[in-house]
């Protein structure tokens, strides 16, 4: 099997408080598992532009990018269908006034707002991967987050 290079990921923790929101994926890479909102890197994107517009693109929230916080990054490689990308890892606050929705159904079964402490299952792998490290979202906060567990 040829392989790919890896491709670059962005994934969104869009807050609300102390919820995330999540998706339940609905396509054939990973279906009925639980992630964020993110997709690919387009050329020429920053991170946190790739991140703004998967954001109005998935739920309908128009995030300005200077207000996305960047955090860390995972290595993820899915090995059953040969696919390897490295994840970059945002975080921002849903703007005032703004609500989301499901704007890809073909691609979303639903989205919905979850407490950090109790996460949806079974969850995307970059979102495992995540989890396994020290840092946590919100990247911007001095104090712990909010208790997630893994």
């Amino acid at each position: 099997m040829q392989r790919e290079r890896p491709r670059v990921g962005v994934a969104l923790f869009l807050m609300r408080g102390d919820e995330a929101l999540f998706i339940l994926r609905r396509g054939p890479h990973r279906k009925g598992c639980w992630g964020l909102v993110g997709g690919h890197l387009e050329h020429g994107e920053s991170p946190q532009d790739a991140a703004a517009r998967e954001c109005l693109e998935e739920v309908g929230v128009d995030l300005h990018p200077e207000l996305i916080v960047p955090g860390p990054f995972t290595n993820d490689v899915f090995e059953a269908e040969g696919r390897h990308s490295v994840t970059l890892w945002l975080s921002a606050e849903l703007p005032a006034g703004q609500v989301t929705q499901n704007r890809e159904p073909h691609k979303a079964e639903r989205v919905a707002w979850f407490r950090l402490d109790a996460l949806p299952r079974p969850l995307f792998l970059p979102v495992v991967n995540f989890l396994r490290q020290p840092v946590r979202p919100p990247f911007d906060r001095a104090s712990p987050p909010h208790g997630i567990r893994r």
